[in-house]
């Protein structure tokens, strides 16, 4: 790795035998797939979409954007908080945050292998939601969402680390079989935060990533790294507690994915 210029981002790529760099000013944007209007372009392989992944610049982190359809994924690891994700084509922005991180784009034989230097942003605001906090741990309560409060990512957190530190939590089928994590987390939303919606529980999520510095991955995965980062901060009384409450409302809720109370 070579020396990066202070308060920029530097990515390092190699496709093949080809290898480059590039250095991220504020607002600055790197794109790679076939288009010609790519930043970096590989015409030759014809599984590559038009824009295959698309990096941002901003204050604190760089946002990613996987475009690349079919069997498209991008591995993510931070080398500095020693974490992994796996990213899919999607339309939301997944910020990497302060630290060093290894990316391989695959479709799905890796084509693109990058290390991206991400500097440390200035002194952030509040966070909007002031339940994600430095003083999680005395703030939050475990109101749910039919108790005259809206339900944020902190809820929605709330119940992950629930589910992952009660077995007793997770909902069963009608064939007596558990649920899978991101099928139990819904119906959790369900019955606590008045919210069905799939969407609704990822985008918060994806503000509770984004206020802890994180990167965000749909699905267990993504859940699972939140998980391990918040843990930490619920006492176990005050989760003992919302385990107590949702627990008899959980059971009861059924599959039906199609309502949406967006």
């Amino acid at each position: 790795m070579t020396e990066t210029p202070a308060g920029s981002a530097r990515l390092e790529y190699a496709i093949g035998q080809v290898h480059g760099a590039v250095d991220f000013e504020l607002g600055g944007i790197w794109t790679f797939g076939r288009s010609a209007q790519c930043t970096l372009v590989l015409r030759n392989e014809p599984r590559l979409s038009a824009v295959a992944l698309w990096l941002k610049r901003t204050p604190w982190s760089i946002q990613v954007l996987v475009a690349q359809t079919g069997l498209g994924l991008l591995r993510v690891e931070n080398k500095t908080a020693r974490s992994s994700y796996q990213l899919g084509a999607s339309d939301q922005l997944v910020p990497l945050g302060h630290g060093i991180w290894d990316l391989d784009l695959g479709i799905p034989a890796s084509i693109l292998t990058a290390t991206l230097v991400v500097p440390e942003g200035p002194a952030r605001p509040s966070p909007r939601l002031h339940t994600l906090a430095s003083g999680l741990t005395h703030t939050w309560t475990s109101a749910g969402g039919f108790e005259g409060r809206e339900a944020g990512g902190i809820d929605v957190i709330a119940l992950a680390c629930a589910l992952a530190r009660y077995p007793k939590l997770m909902p069963r089928d009608e064939l007596n079989r558990r649920v899978t994590k991101t099928e139990a987390l819904r119906r959790a939303c369900e019955v606590w935060c008045n919210r069905s919606s799939i969407t609704w529980m990822n985008d918060r999520l994806h503000e509770a990533a984004v206020a802890a510095n994180l990167a965000f991955g749909k699905g267990a995965h993504g859940t699972d790294a939140l998980v391990r980062h918040y843990n930490q901060h619920f006492s176990e009384e005050k989760l003992q507690r919302l385990c107590d409450r949702v627990s008899p409302l959980i059971h009861r809720v059924g599959t039906d994915l199609a309502a949406e109370t967006l």
